[in-house]
This record gives C-alpha cells, sequence and structure tokens, in this order.
C-alpha cells in the first residue's frame, strides 16, 4: 500500500467543541494549491449529487451499524476487519512508530549515537515537569527522552492521559500560550522546585517552554517562572542552532574532532561556509527577531502567509527541486538519512534549517513538513542541558540575544 493522504481529526488547542478536519499531502504537509482546489471540487460535486443529503449521511452504515449513532462500535469493528489499521502495527493507538521515532533522533546537534553528549551537555540531574494537556505526546516524549538518556525520575507528568473533554484545563482550551492552561504544570514545577517545564497542545504540534527566572533560588510560587512567548522560543532555537554550528565549524576548521556524530555537528563546517545556501522561513506575523537573527549571519529568510502550511510548502517546494535535480524519487528521498539530505539540499537547493510561527509552532525537520512539538520539546530540553554546561541561564541568553541583535522587547 501506498499512502496518498491523511487527515488529523482534532481540537488542536481550542474547546474539544471546535473538532476539525486537517487533511494532509503525501509529503507530510497540510494541504494547499492544488490539491486543495481538487479536494474543494469534489465536495461540491459531492454537494450537486442528490445523495449528498442529511438523509444520506444519516443512513451511512458500515458492516450493519449506523456510523453516525454508533461511530465507536463502527470504528472498532473496522480495526477488527482490517479496514483500519493502527501506525505502528499493534492495537496501541498512541504507539510510538520507529521510523518517527528515529527522525525526531536526528533532530540535534550534541549527540553521541542516540544519547546527549556529556561532554557538551549538561542534563545530569535536571528536573522537568512535563504536561501534554491531556493530549497525546506522553508516549513519543518518553521514548525519545529515554533514549536521549533521560532517566525517566528527571521527568514528573501532568494533565498526562488523554482526554478529548480537557479535565480542569481554564475555560476548556488546552492553548499552552495562555496563562490557564500553563497553571497545573506551574504549580506542579513549584512542588518539585523544576528547572524546566514543558508543555505541548493536545495534538502534539506546537510545543511551549518555562523556565526559573532565577535558577539558584528556589521556586516558590508560579510567578518564579518565565514562560516564553511564541517569538521568544523562535529566536531561542534559531539563535541555538546558528551559535552551535559555528562553534562546531570553528572546532573543525582548526581541525579538533569532537564526539558529536549527529548529522548537523558532522556537517557544521560545510553548513557554516554555505549559509547562504540555508534557508529559515516564518510567517508575516510572527515577529522580527528570529528573522533578524537569520538575515544577520547570511541564512536566507523566507516569509509566508499566515499558517504553518504555507512554511510547509515552502519545505515541500525545495524537497522537490532536490528529488529532480538528483532523480531521486519522493518516496527513497524520505528514508535518507538527515546528512544526506544535508549534503543533497546544498547542492541542488537550499537546506531547510528551522521555521516557525509566533503561535509557538516550529520544525527543523525534513520528516514531516508541518510544525512538531516532539522535536521542539526535545531543541529546549538540549539547549538547557547546553546552558547548564556553560553555567548560563536561559533568561540571561534571551537578554543576550536582544542586545547581540540590537532588539527590544518590554
Amino acid at each position: 500500500y501506498r499512502i496518498v493522504s491523511g487527515a488529523e481529526m482534532t481540537a488542536s488547542h481550542n474547546p474539544s467543541t471546535d473538532n476539525g478536519n486537517k487533511p494532509y499531502k503525501t509529503d507530510g504537509s497540510q494541504v494547499t494549491g492544488e490539491t486543495a482546489e481538487l479536494i474543494m471540487k469534489e465536495f461540491a460535486d459531492l454537494r450537486n449529487r442528490e445523495q449528498a443529503g442529511v438523509e444520506f449521511l444519516d443512513g451511512l452504515q458500515y458492516g450493519g451499524i449506523n456510523i453516525l449513532d454508533h461511530l465507536e462500535a463502527a470504528f472498532e469493528q473496522a480495526v477488527k476487519n482490517g479496514d483500519i489499521s493502527w501506525v505502528g502495527g499493534d492495537s496501541d493507538p498512541y504507539h510510538a512508530d520507529e521510523n518517527f521515532t528515529k527522525a525526531e533522533l536526528e533532530e540535534t546537534i550534541f549527540a553521541t549515537g542516540e544519547h546527549f553528549n556529556p561532554e557538551q551537555t549538561n542534563l545530569l540531574g535536571m528536573k522537568m515537569v512535563i504536561s501534554p494537556l491531556y493530549g497525546v505526546s506522553r508516549p513519543y516524549i518518553e521514548e525519545v527522552l529515554k533514549r536521549r538518556g533521560i532517566p525517566s525520575k528527571n521527568v514528573t507528568w501532568v494533565e498526562d492521559e488523554p482526554n478529548p473533554d480537557f479535565p480542569g484545563v481554564a475555560d476548556g482550551k488546552p492553548n499552552p500560550e495562555t496563562p490557564g492552561a500553563r497553571l497545573v504544570a506551574l504549580k506542579k514545577a513549584v512542588e518539585e522546585n523544576s528547572e524546566l517545564v514543558l508543555w505541548t497542545d493536545p495534538d502534539a504540534d506546537r510545543p511551549a517552554i518555562a523556565v526559573k527566572k532565577d535558577p539558584s533560588k528556589k521556586a516558590e510560587k508560579p510567578e518564579d517562572y518565565i514562560s516564553l512567548t511564541g517569538n521568544q522560543q523562535l529566536a531561542v532555537i534559531a539563535d541555538y542552532l546558528v551559535r552551535e554550528l559555528e562553534h562546531l565549524a570553528a572546532q573543525q576548521k582548526a581541525g579538533r574532532s569532537t564526539n558529536d556524530d549527529s548529522a548537523l555537528a558532522k556537517q557544521a563546517l560545510k553548513l557554516v561556509n554555505h549559509f547562504n545556501k540555508v534557508m529559515m522561513a516564518s510567517t508575516v506575523v510572527s515577529g522580527d527577531l528570529m528573522k533578524v537573527i537569520g538575515r544577520a549571519n547570511g541564512i536566507k529568510v523566507v516569509e509566508t502567509l499566515t499558517g504553518f502550511k504555507y512554511i510547509g510548502d515552502e519545505v515541500e517546494k525545495r524537497a522537490k527541486i532536490i528529488q529532480k535535480s538528483s532523480g531521486i524519487s519522493e518516496r527513497k528521498w524520505r528514508n535518507f538519512s538527515k546528512e544526506a539530505k544535508i549534503k543533497l539540499a546544498l547542492k541542488h537547493s537550499e537546506y531547510f534549517l528551522f521555521g516557525g510561527e509566533e503561535s509557538l509552532g516550529a520544525l527543523s525537520s525534513d520528516a514531516p513538513h508541518d510544525k512538531d512539538a516532539i522535536s521542539g520539546v526535545m531543541w529546549f530540553v538540549e539547549i538547557m542541558g547546553r546552558l547548564k554546561y556553560e553555567k548560563v541561564s536561559l533568561v540571561y541568553r534571551l537578554n543576550d540575544i536582544y542586545k547581540k541583535y540590537g532588539y527590544f522587547d518590554t
């Protein structure tokens, strides 16, 4: 079988009553352009047919089961019949698929094998609280953290049982941008005196982070933590990628080898020497700081229309150019390692380094072409480990970024 399209049914970060459908193209980006027009045409044709009325929908059946009246029973029967199968290949709907996990593990700089490099990062004893906001991210984050060598005793989970009613979340809106949605995790962080607090929205495509304002002091109230805005998160990740790639490139140029064997680490010198063929993307409504960081370092920054699907479009465009120029099929391209993709991108087009929007969406991978909270969470874990190794707080680093790029934000 070849999957040609997929869809996600989700309330995302909205109330449970606002469930919607997000269709996807074969490359893992949300539907735009010709594909969107094709779908709209199909819907229009369906509406024009007599059978598309309410009576037709009311009578929809699967195996003699009315779908609208008994959706769960119809679904379970379809699974038993093999007409629906779980991604990952077993009966667990939250199974962490190995290919997905492998792609997420490629998103790093300071890695030795699958683990973080302890000579460059200090994650020893770092306590963190993570909230999926009653969504689906825990199994995936848990698996990647385990592979990265983070002891489970370091992590406290809250709001981690999937529940479409989002109980306990203020106003029933599980949006990690809002203070109400962050309160439960922040209260737990105070209890645990945690250094790091992380959230994902329920469909796990938007990460959020909070850290202690003063890491040297014990947390006594939620206000002792600072929650970064979406624009601040983008700036922190963009600065980290540029700063650390330049750091590794300088070491490689001086002939000093490192123990880091991630794709970005191994290709650091080539990437820095060809920053003009490296690309970042952000939406027009997002803040300027991430864009300033990219352009100040010679990286091309593409501004798109509002909506992460347009960032996905930019990634897809470049992937198709590379595939065509090198004679590689889309399927084969998806199976390439990150290192191989970097080399081909710099040769035939532009390498997509990072993309994001002000509403917490971020992407650094060429595996999916949509925003991804799992890799976002792992970047923040790595960044905190790197800063702890350097004995620098995230708040200090953020102020340093503002000063370095002449950017001021109240």
